[in-house]
C-alpha cells in the first residue's frame, strides 16, 4: 500500500509492505539546515589584497586566494562547493545567487551567510570576497 501524507512545506512517503515501513523524508530533513541570507553588516574586509596568491583562471573568472579566503573577478557565472559556511561579500557588480531554493539577489556592497550549502552559483559581473566563516 502507497500512502502519502502531505504537511505545509513538505511531503513524506510512506511504503508498507508486511512487517516493513519505509519513510522517505525531504530533502532538508536528510540535509540540514542550509540558508542563504543576507546579513545587516558586511564582515571586516581586507584592507588590501595584495598579499593574495596571483591570479588564476577558474571557471572563466580571475580567482587569487589566502588562507581560506577567495577574491574572484567574475564575469558572468561562478560555482562554489563550499565545504561548510562562509561569507559572501560583494565589492563591486551586481547579479544573483542561484542555489537549491531558489535566487537572491545581490549588488555592490551587499554581504551574506551561505550555511549548509552543497552549491551555488553567483550570477552577474562584479568582484566577489568569500571567506569560510
Amino acid at each position: 500500500e502507497l500512502r502519502r501524507a502531505a504537511s505545509c512545506r513538505a511531503a513524506r512517503f510512506f511504503l508498507r509492505t508486511g512487517a516493513f515501513c519505509l519513510q522517505f523524508a525531504p530533502d532538508a530533513d536528510i540535509m540540514g539546515t542550509m540558508k542563504l541570507v543576507k546579513l545587516a553588516e558586511a564582515p571586516v574586509l581586507p584592507v588590501t589584497f595584495d598579499d593574495y596568491s596571483p591570479a588564476r583562471t577558474v571557471q572563466g573568472c580571475r580567482v587569487r586566494s589566502k588562507a581560506g579566503a577567495l577574491l574572484i573577478e567574475s564575469g558572468g557565472r561562478f560555482k562554489r562547493f563550499p565545504a561548510g559556511s562562509e561569507r559572501v561579500c560583494i565589492l563591486a557588480g551586481s547579479g544573483h545567487f542561484k542555489w537549491q531554493r531558489g535566487e537572491l539577489p545581490f549588488a555592490a556592497g551587499d554581504a551574506f551567510l551561505a550555511e549548509g550549502l552543497e552549491e551555488y552559483d553567483l550570477y552577474g559581473e562584479g568582484v566577489f570576497w568569500i571567506a569560510e566563516d
